[in-house]
């Protein structure tokens, strides 16, 4: 059997007062504040950082689709 379970940080001033922890990652937790996720057993989220995708990659190619898309529309960064 596989599993899917994520880990959160809790830790910090968006989490305080953690005096109930399931309350806290309820109502002052997001996404950024996962460090680790499985999905059916597969780790996807490892200290933080995605591991089914190169995601500076990702980041590069959208930047770079994003100033084609600025100069094609006839926008300046400016």
């Amino acid at each position: 059997m596989k599993a899917d379970i994520s880990v959160f940080d809790l830790r910090g001033a968006r989490a305080a007062p953690a005096h109930n922890p399931l309350a806290s990652l309820i109502y002052s937790s997001s996404g950024v504040r996962a460090t680790h996720v499985w999905i059916n057993g597969r780790p996807v989220l490892d200290d933080g950082r995605i591991t089914t995708i190169d995601e500076q990659r990702l980041l590069t190619d959208a930047a770079s689709l994003a100033s084609r898309l600025m100069k094609r529309a006839g926008v300046s960064r400016d």
